[in-house]
């Protein structure tokens, strides 16, 4: 007796409409807490003081692009540690 195979998953198909956001990683607080090795309370102070990295929010989420926490961490290297 043939058993019942299901069909292998296939995810759907991707739109043809270019995004602006292609190839983007988001991250969030708390992830970006943890590529920076910062507590995320200290990621929150950063940001209400204005001198943290740059941040997406919509609405109660907080949103860090990956590669500009990377770019944001070698300008403070670069610049000796000062904002």
């Amino acid at each position: 007796m043939p058993s019942k195979m299901r069909k292998p998953f296939a995810p759907k198909r991707a739109s043809r409409r270019p995004d602006k956001y292609t190839g983007h990683t988001f991250l969030t607080e708390k992830e970006a807490a943890d590529l920076l090795r910062f507590s995320s309370k200290h990621l929150q102070r950063m940001r209400a003081e204005h001198r943290g990295p740059p941040f997406f929010k919509e609405g109660r989420a907080v949103r860090y692009q990956r590669s500009e926490l990377i770019t944001w961490m070698e300008l403070r290297r670069e610049n000796g540690g000062k904002p």
